[in-house]
């Protein structure tokens, strides 16, 4: 709806499809009314972390991305998702 929770659940894994615990996730969050970045706790043993926020009054129609930093020592990876705003 246009107003709700979302949940979203990062899985960070290495080139060979190991789980990488330890790392830093960056979530931009591009809403109708501007961006917000928000902090995800560090990866777990699983190479798991997750967050859920809040959003208000966004317009029907709207595909909210986001997008994923990842980083771990000099490393670095980037991601994006997005769901939709639809009733």
């Amino acid at each position: 709806g246009t107003d709700g929770v979302q949940t979203v659940y990062v899985a960070v894994r290495d080139q060979n499809l190991n789980p990488v615990a330890g790392a830093t996730v960056v979530l931009t969050i591009h809403l109708a009314e501007g961006d917000r970045i928000v902090l995800l706790p560090v990866t777990d043993e699983r190479g798991l972390s997750q967050i859920s926020f809040d959003y208000a009054g966004q317009p029907r129609g709207l595909s909210v991305a986001l997008d994923g930093t990842v980083v771990l020592d000099r490393l670095q990876a980037l991601t994006r998702d997005s769901f939709l705003i639809w009733y």
